[in-house]
């Protein structure tokens, strides 16, 4: 019996005893009280009944609407389902025939990443795996599962740092200040001490030094021991994504990074790569990152060269396509 049921039920039963006080205060004949007392309570049963049917076809309309809801859920969720399973197939066949229409290109990779406040002084960037395509007789690696835990408070000085230098070159002496810190901080840590957080700081400074470079022409000496840490730290935790991310979402630079190979490995040694920050049109934090062959040597201008035609070549591809937006907002 539903509540709705029962309140109507003890209105309806006061108003018949309200009846009853008020024939208890006129003058009826006594021979007519049973008469009346019978009608009221067959109205008041007739009235009940009706009321119960009404009631148990309210629950069963609810019942079923219930039922209703549930099933276009899942139905909905079916259908996404089968629409994400459509759209990676979609995106790994435009990977596929993007590494076949490009020799020195060796493979892509798609990867999905989200940013979140796991603490209170930590921001934690998860990187997933999604899908890819790598050329026959190539061999690359693929992040299948990473977590980037940043604390807040290196964040937010590496980002106010970059961004004051960028925007304003007397400021350009606190982002030096800045990268010597880190370098000091590090170099002064035994091998064997260095961690995953020392990679996360490393990744904020060759970002940073990467925009002293780009911007400036500033080139920074290159210090033996400093580049042994870097060399551990690369090994420890790969962070050319990180720096793709931190890069775009932070610094708000353009969507395409490029990096090159720093690990130990001389078959690497010259490998390249170009990452593209792009959402999806279900919301998601797309990113590509595209390996150029190891085993072919560009000078400068003949690199830049190629970078940029493989950039407008990939985003024609991407345009041409429903499966996602231009880029990030």
């Amino acid at each position: 019996m539903s509540n709705n049921f029962a309140r109507i039920v003890t209105l309806l039963s006061a108003a018949l005893s309200g009846i009853g006080i008020w024939l208890t205060q006129i003058e009826i004949p006594k021979e007519y009280n049973k008469i009346i007392i019978t009608c009221l309570l067959f109205m008041f049963f007739i009235i009940l009944g009706i009321l119960l049917n009404l009631d148990k076809k309210e629950e069963k309309i609810a019942s079923l609407e219930k039922q209703l809801d549930n099933e276009t859920k899942a139905l909905w969720r079916y259908y996404g389902e089968l629409s994400i399973f459509e759209r990676d197939k979609s995106l790994k066949s435009i990977m596929e025939v993007f590494v076949r229409n490009h020799e020195y290109i060796s493979g892509i990779q798609l990867y999905e990443y989200s940013v979140s406040s796991t603490k209170a002084l930590q921001t934690t960037i998860k990187v997933n795996y999604v899908d890819g395509f790598v050329r026959e007789n190539e061999e690359l690696n693929a992040i299948v599962q990473s977590y980037y835990k940043l604390n807040k408070y290196q964040l937010l000085k590496f980002k106010s740092t970059v961004l004051a230098a960028l925007n304003n070159t007397m400021k350009l002496n606190n982002l030096l200040d800045y990268l010597e810190d880190i370098e000091y901080k590090l170099t002064n840590k035994k091998l064997h001490e260095l961690d995953e957080k020392d990679s996360i700081t490393l990744a904020f400074s060759e970002l940073g030094i990467s925009h002293l470079e780009k911007r400036f022409g500033f080139f920074t000496e290159e210090n033996a021991g400093f580049s042994s840490v870097a060399k551990v730290l690369h090994e420890k935790k790969r962070i050319g994504i990180l720096k793709s991310i931190l890069n775009f979402k932070y610094l708000k630079e353009e969507p395409f990074f490029s990096f090159h190979y720093t690990g130990r490995g001389n078959e690497k040694a010259k490998r390249k790569y170009i990452t593209y920050n792009v959402k999806s049109t279900k919301d998601e934090n797309f990113l590509f990152l595209i390996t150029f062959n190891a085993e072919v040597y560009w000078d400068k201008y003949n690199e830049r060269k190629y970078i940029e035609s493989v950039k407008q070549n990939f985003l024609k591809v991407l345009s041409k396509t429903d499966l996602i937006y231009d880029n990030i907002e």
